[in-house]
């Protein structure tokens, strides 16, 4: 199978050889990256964002759950876990409860240990991810080029949040939705709120399209109120005001953000509007997201299932107002519907292997690359969104080369 592929390379021209080569090279980074923190770990004990959820699970397996969102008990087990105590940046539990849960098996082992048995977990779910990608794509080993190549994974792999969780969440969702299961994609899409401002995206954009909104709200209604009993049980009746305040005061640098470094609207915001305090820009955020629903709503009545869900991610992220660029995972799913839509349609000439190129480059250099302007990330989202409504119309980029007078060599 291999040598058929190698075959096929050596036929290609040169745009679709590089473009081969730029995204083989990415996914052996990321198998590489892997090997290296399976051996060395990542920093003094692997202070990675693994930590607060290993951290959050401690404290509630110390029957300690009702502190859960105390700044003083975090940082006790912030440095008991450690063995030091961080101060120029300090990682917080900031998701709700039941995603604490989910790694109270891992503060069974020591903390590096932990952290190594989760990264295997992660890179076997993202190879099955792979897998499934191949048999919708009806190919072989490109799903987990688009996998390993994403530069987000690439990123999360070091961090080990619940990215993997979150894309195999989303693929559900994306797989029930052209099912026509609304029920089902209201139960999966009430898991979402352990990632509450994403969740708030995700539920109206998704309610804005379905149909049977009956059955998409009782299944919204019965995970979310299921996550939520949860956080009660745990925490106590205190929970709301606890967690909301808590989120809002550690929406700083200190706590493992800074606003450059954000993959989302938040920048733009805090650009012309920071002066206002995190709370009125976070009902900016959103007062912004519902007219753009609206408005996308109003020009595009209907979107089929790969761009409804594709929609839906890219707006979850954009306005989720606290996204990290590597909590931008679940854009593969973006990234492989549009590969998808071309396979299928067997289109895959110099034109969208530049364009496919391009996104891949913008994705890494918008969302990586600190030195930027604070507008040009969220602007990259939203000219991703037009292309994406746009139908994925290749024309804007045969127009764009052309006019660089290089469309001859791209263009077939």
């Amino acid at each position: 199978m291999l040598k058929e592929k190698f075959k096929k390379y050596k036929k290609l021209d040169s745009v679709r050889k590089f473009t081969t080569v730029w995204f083989l090279f990415f996914s052996l980074v990321s198998v590489g990256l892997f090997i290296k923190m399976f051996i060395f770990t990542y920093g003094s004990g692997g202070y990675v964002d693994f930590v607060t959820y290993y951290m959050g699970a401690s404290i509630i397996r110390a029957g300690l759950g009702g502190l859960l969102y105390d700044m003083g008990t975090q940082i006790y087990f912030l440095t008991s876990i450690l063995g030091f105590e961080p101060t120029v940046q300090i990682l917080v539990y900031r998701s709700l409860p039941p995603a604490a849960l989910l790694f109270i098996p891992a503060t069974f082992f020591a903390h590096q240990t932990a952290y190594r048995i989760y990264l295997i977990i992660n890179m076997l779910l993202y190879s099955v991810l792979g897998r499934q990608f191949d048999k919708l794509l009806g190919e072989k080993y490109i799903g987990y080029i688009i996998v390993f190549s994403f530069f987000p994974i690439t990123r999360a792999i070091i961090n080990n949040q619940l990215g993997v969780f979150f894309i195999l969440l989303y693929f559900l969702i994306y797989l029930s939705l052209i099912r026509k299961k609304y029920f089902l994609v209201g139960l999966l899409v009430g898991l979402v709120a352990i990632k509450l401002n994403i969740f708030i995206v995700t539920a109206f954009v998704l309610f804005l399209y379905i149909k049977e909104r009956k059955k998409y709200l009782s299944g919204i209604f019965m995970s979310a109120t299921l996550l939520l009993l949860v956080s009660f049980l745990i925490v106590g009746p205190t929970f709301p005001w606890a967690y909301i305040n808590f989120v809002i005061a550690t929406e700083a640098p200190k706590f493992g953000g800074t606003f450059h470094s954000y993959f989302s609207l938040q920048p733009l915001l805090m650009l012309f509007a920071g002066g206002l305090g995190v709370k009125k820009l976070i009902l900016i955020n959103y007062v912004c997201f519902l007219a753009a629903a609206l408005l996308i709503k109003l020009r595009f009545p209907k979107l089929t299932g790969d761009v409804l869900i594709s929609l839906t991610i890219l707006m979850s992220i954009l306005f989720g107002y606290h996204v990290l660029f590597y909590e931008s995972v679940i854009m593969v799913l973006v990234f492989f519907l549009f590969v998808r839509k071309f396979v299928l349609k067997k289109a895959l000439d110099s034109t969208f292997y530049f364009a496919l190129l391009l996104l891949h480059i913008g994705l890494m250099f918008f969302g990586f690359y600190q030195g930027l302007p604070n507008i040009l990330k969220p602007l990259f989202l939203i000219f991703w969104t037009v292309f994406l409504l746009s139908g994925y119309n290749l024309d804007l980029f045969r127009n764009a080369l052309k006019s660089l007078n290089i469309g001859k060599f791209l263009v077939k």
